[in-house]
């Protein structure tokens, strides 16, 4: 039998400016649409518009109370994951009156998120390795979102495989600067998703002093970085924390760890691109040698620079 090919998902229905709807935060369309002109004549780039995913399939991640919110109280909802408004009801990065598209727009567009995630990870369980251009949205919560991110993308497509293909154990590695509070608060009852995070020790969102918010959930593993600290050295330990054998991984790679990302809350952890480039494939050949289905995801990456992180990753990968 013929082996199916690796791919990169990219969904159609997924990617629009912010600017667009009035939107000032720094995620830059061209950390994909660069990456698309790069892979334009490449056999392994496949193009779809949501088809499969319906928002009922929210519930696999999302309390009941969220997804009648995602139903009925859709703007609130975008207002809130975006960080758009302020406690005394201001705006904050928003401006409404410059905006072409209504917010509700943003719900269709993460839930094709949501698609590409799954299309990827089922893809990954025959081929080996498979690739979105989008996904990783890792702070939405079981209640609310955050953090920019709507749904949680990742745990709502390992459910959604678990519940359609029978898998076993799965597993999520989280590499992004900031810790994924939203999957590690959606699995901490979930014994078949095991989670580990490699992130900023301080910083958002674990910047609450008295460690009452659900950020400070722990992962299965959590693996803080300082400033001080040597990233790819703190990377290997994860060759002793798993061990185990799983059915499929999902990898949130992360380019807001890149020494050029322009968001402040990133600051935490600056490395190079060739120390990135190191970061990725580690990971990429340490589940490989297990022989795990890896599904990789963006996840954060802001400004003008980030798309190299995905880009070269990416090059490497799918060699012609």
């Amino acid at each position: 039998m013929t082996k199916t090919s690796s791919k990169i998902f990219y969904m159609e229905d997924s990617l629009g400016s912010y600017l667009d709807y009035g939107i000032g935060v720094p995620l830059k369309d061209e950390r994909v649409t660069k990456i698309l002109d790069n892979f334009k004549d490449n056999p392994s780039l496949e193009r779809r518009r949501l088809t499969k995913f319906k928002l009922s399939d929210l519930l696999l991640a999302h309390t009941d109370r969220f997804y009648m919110r995602a139903v009925g109280d859709s703007t609130n909802l975008v207002l809130q994951a975006y960080e758009l408004i302020n406690d005394d009801g201001s705006f904050h990065r928003y401006e409404p009156d410059s905006a072409k598209r209504p917010l509700k727009d943003f719900i269709m567009r993460a839930l094709a998120h949501c698609e590409g995630t799954y299309l990827a990870a089922e893809n990954a369980l025959e081929s080996g390795f498979s690739y979105h251009l989008g996904g990783g949205m890792h702070h939405a919560k079981s209640s609310e979102p955050g953090g920019f991110c709507l749904f949680n993308d990742i745990v709502i497509a390992i459910r959604k495989l678990q519940k359609e293909k029978g898998l076993g154990k799965c597993l999520v590695i989280d590499m992004d600067a900031h810790k994924g509070d939203g999957t590690a608060e959606i699995l901490k009852d979930d014994k078949t998703i095991d989670c580990l995070s490699i992130h900023m020790k301080d910083g958002w969102p674990l910047d609450n002093p008295d460690k009452t918010n659900s950020s400070f959930i722990p992962s299965t593993w959590d693996i803080p970085v300082t400033a001080d600290d040597n990233y790819l050295e703190k990377l290997e330990k994860v060759k002793d924390l798993i061990s185990d054998k799983y059915d499929l991984c999902i990898v949130v790679q992360g380019a807001d760890v890149y020494e050029k990302d322009i968001l402040e809350s990133a600051k935490g952890i600056q490395l190079s691109l060739e120390e990135c480039l190191k970061r990725d494939l580690f990971m990429k050949n340490f589940l490989e040698e297990r022989k795990i289905p890896q599904a990789w995801v963006m996840a954060g990456g802001y400004g003008d620079e980030v798309y190299r992180v995905f880009l070269q990753f990416l090059q490497n990968t799918f060699k012609n």
